[in-house]
């Protein structure tokens, strides 16, 4: 560490990156080789600097003292590709991440982190015990003030991860009634022309809604929709913008639960939160503007985030799981300012099954994993195989591990970048994990266009030129019996191009499957993202014993077992 301070933001590695990240108005992480004068404009529009070892260092140490931004350098087991756009950490198993994820840099310890970490002063450092026993005079004086710490440090994890959050139904209805309540939800629902394509993120948030009202509180409602922000440089006017990105829609349709919901139509602007706690209405639904209207939302501004939490008296609830891993003024900001945190119905399902479920499953607890890149879950893989019995692996992901043990694959998607990481997992964990057995190829594939040239299934090897974008049925079969012997099950990422018909079988027979396992009393979650929407594009996502509204919030919730919007609420 050479300047000292904890930041989080977007991983950049190129000045196209850091431009598109600047004009989002979201934090810089700069990670680079070299640093030298000519580098001064990225650096100085970057939040925190991370260097390697063997590099140029000097200016990037001198910059961040200057204009105090906390910065590491000399990261000795960092190797940066700037072809593949990717950062791989060398260890006992390599850790890869690519430009534009999300990370934690503290500079104060000199630890660097994948994703929002909310946790880093949590941490138990050697050298803080060591100060504290320094002056003691005893082995047992010693022993008794280690377990302090550590003691008091466990007690701020539980605090802060546990899953036993404060939850609305059990404040009592005494302490919402007569009371200004202010709901972040997520209303991030695909619209065109006016029209909900897909309801079932409103829908997940009625009860909570409804409980509010029937405790004789007010709900106002927040949520954010789309990227306003980003729409300004593709020509698109201010009132063209508010129109597109309104929450009008939103309202009407909710309207047909409460008939009487209040839509502050001009709530919201760049400037921030236009309406006084006066306007709020009484005794009904209140649903304000699109918080990305303003320049504060993204930014976590704490006048933003004020002007929120004072149309409040001074209760928030959290029912967004889904933008829960954000740290926006919304989900984290407003807390500040506000004297109870509560979580809301949905958000308190998802804590119990992704959080209850998976720390403490009932066995055997097996877990499936497919999609396109092994990079974007190595993080949660990782964490998982910890606590899994079995991963049953497809997809790209598959794809990857199979050549990483010398399989030939041919032209199936695998991450090159990544062979060596894959081949160190295998490595560490391969007697837990379920490979593909045979597969559906293609000699053609065009996912852009949902086409395929001629098929074959069910093969055990895959012919030259070919690739395999599905598994064949033994593949499936073996899955299927690992699985009815299962207690838990978690499925996060397809195992197949379930998008494309020729590509949809493998994942929709999983789905039946887990469907009849789910109905047989077993423990089956999904986690959200493209594995909820393979479900119900089978039918079969109400027959599940849960389905996760998070998408990204739902990887990082389960490899981290906490998000920040989450470790901000009050615990029990």
């Amino acid at each position: 560490p050479i300047s000292h301070g904890i930041i989080c933001g977007t991983l950049v590695l190129s000045v196209e990156k850091l431009d598109e990240i600047k004009s989002n108005r979201e934090n810089i992480i700069y990670l680079a080789q070299n640093t030298k004068p000519s580098d001064f404009y990225i650096i100085n529009n970057s939040h925190g600097i991370v260097t390697t070892y063997p590099g140029r260092t000097s200016h990037a140490a001198i910059t961040s003292i200057t204009l105090n931004k906390p910065c590491l350098v000399g990261c000795s087991n960092m190797t940066i590709n700037l072809e593949q756009k990717t950062v791989t950490f060398r260890g006992e198993t390599d850790t890869t991440l690519k430009e534009g994820e999300l990370i934690t840099l503290d500079a104060n310890g000199g630890y660097l982190y994948r994703g929002v970490v909310p946790l880093s002063n949590s941490f138990i450092r050697t050298h803080n015990i060591l100060d504290s026993i320094k002056n003691l005079n005893s082995p047992v004086e010693a022993f008794k003030e280690v377990k302090r710490i550590i003691q008091e440090k466990f007690a701020i994890l539980e605090k802060e991860t546990g899953f036993h959050k404060k939850v609305i139904t059990s404040v009592g209805r005494k302490t919402l009634e007569n009371k200004n309540v202010l709901v972040r939800l997520d209303f991030n629902v695909p619209i065109s022309h006016g029209i909900i394509g897909d309801s079932t993120r409103i829908d997940a948030a009625l009860p909570t809604i409804k409980y509010l009202i029937e405790s004789g509180s007010t709900p106002i409602l927040c949520s954010h929709f789309g990227e306003p922000d980003k729409q300004e440089k593709k020509g698109k006017s201010r009132e063209e913008i508010y129109i597109e990105y309104s929450l009008r829609p939103v309202a009407d349709y909710l309207r047909g639960h409460f008939n009487d919901l209040v839509f502050h139509e001009k709530s919201i602007a760049s400037s921030g939160v236009l309406i006084k706690k006066e306007d709020i209405v009484r005794g009904k639904v209140n649903l304000i503007e699109n918080l990305r209207f303003a320049i504060g939302e993204k930014e976590n501004d704490s006048v933003f985030a004020r002007g929120l939490a004072g149309l409040s008296d001074g209760i928030f609830v959290n029912d967004a799981f889904g933008t829960s891993h954000r740290s926006h003024a919304s989900t984290t900001g407003v807390t500040r300012f506000v004297g109870m945190k509560l979580a809301g119905i949905l958000v308190e399902k998802e804590l119990k099954y992704l959080g209850s479920a998976v720390s403490n499953p009932k066995r055997p607890f097996i877990g499936i994993t497919g999609g396109s890149k092994i990079s974007s879950k190595l993080g949660i893989i990782e964490s998982l195989l910890q606590k899994l019995d079995l991963l049953i692996v497809g997809g790209g992901i598959g794809y990857t591990l199979l050549k990483a043990i010398g399989f030939d694959v041919q032209k199936s998607l695998v991450e090159e970048s990544m062979l060596e990481t894959a081949k160190k997992l295998m490595d560490k964990y391969g007697d837990k994990i379920v490979l593909p057995r045979d597969f559906v190829t293609t000699d053609h594939f065009d996912f852009a266009n949902q086409k395929v040239g001629n098929l074959e299934r069910n093969v055990k090897t895959i012919k030259e030129g070919w690739e395999s974008f599905d598994l064949g049925d033994e593949s499936i079969d073996h899955a299927i019996e690992i699985l009815e012997k299962a207690g838990t099950i978690l499925w996060n990422g397809p195992i197949g191009a379930f998008e494309i018909k020729e590509g949809s079988q493998g994942t929709t027979r999983l789905s039946h499957a887990l469907a009849r396992i789910a109905e047989s009393g077993k423990i089956v979650i999904i986690g959200g993202g493209d594995s909820a929407a393979a479900v119900k594009i089978a039918g079969v996502a109400d027959k599940m014993t849960h389905v996760s509204t998070g998408g990204g919030a739902s990887l990082e919730f389960l490899e981290r077992l906490t998000l920040p919007g989450i470790s901000v609420l009050d615990s029990d």
